[in-house]
């Protein structure tokens, strides 16, 4: 509530102070959130590798979410405790994050990381666009896009 302003005054310090009596709960959600505070210095000093490994606790902890993250960071250059982008991708798409499941289908579409196989990439993207309602909208008309480019055949 802390961090949006909602229904107490914008406090990033307070913010990152609640969410670290989270962290050390085991919440993975505050991990994610004190972890962006980290990676972009907000309400605390920057702190990158930090913010990276309340990512990978995170997501080793089965929060799909962080996954995703993981593999976006891990894209970045940032570790990735010996797993890589599609990895990470292909760990939220199984948890059923439906970012994780889109960028999983691209590594597949275009062979990034793993075989290139098209026939799979579709069924991820028909997951992704099932949870229309999760994705953002550039991730949306990129999903319909790119599933309007494999059709059956298998190209």
């Amino acid at each position: 509530m802390a961090i949006d302003g909602v229904e107490v005054k914008r406090d990033l310090e307070a913010a990152a102070g609640w969410l670290k009596h989270a962290v050390i709960r085991g919440y993975p959600l505050a991990q994610v959130n004190l972890a962006s505070l980290y990676l972009d210095g907000r309400g605390v000093e920057r702190d990158e590798a930090y913010g990276v490994l309340l990512f990978q606790e995170a997501a080793f902890s089965g929060f799909p979410e962080a996954m995703t993250a993981m593999g976006l960071l891990v894209h970045q250059g940032a570790d990735g405790a010996g797993l890589s982008t599609a990895d990470w991708f292909e760990k939220a798409a199984r948890a059923g994050d439906a970012q994780g499941q889109f960028l999983y289908a691209v590594a597949l579409k275009e062979g990034d990381g793993r075989e290139r196989n098209p026939s799979e990439a579709r069924t991820w993207l028909d997951r992704a666009l099932a949870q229309e309602d999760q994705l953002p909208a550039d991730m949306i008309e990129g999903a319909k896009l790119l599933r309007s480019e494999l059709v059956p055949d298998g190209r």
